[in-house]
């Protein structure tokens, strides 16, 4: 079974470096500048192939069948989280 690798998260002990308030980002602007998260990679990567399960279905699929088509192609993921991911973006 295949799964994304994700990079470790930043050691804080590197951030106290960063001058303001104590190296920890704070604040909307920053956040908005931070990369996208690993999860979110992760969820953009998998509905992908929700999409594809799902128009290969002819758009007949719900949840729990696309998610046995994922587990067909060797991609972990949570039968909820697939659910969640559908509702959300309507494929």
């Amino acid at each position: 079974m295949s799964r994304v690798h994700c990079p470790a998260p930043r050691d804080l002990a590197d951030a106290a470096d960063v001058p303001g308030v104590g190296g920890l980002p704070r604040g909307f602007y920053e956040w908005m500048q931070r990369p996208e998260s690993c999860r979110s990679r992760e969820n953009r990567q998998l509905l992908v192939q929700i999409r594809t399960s799902f128009e290969q279905s002819d758009r007949t699929y719900g949840s729990p069948r696309v998610w046995r088509d994922l587990r067909a192609w060797e991609l972990l993921c949570g039968k909820h989280r697939v659910a969640r991911l559908m509702s959300a973006r309507r494929p």
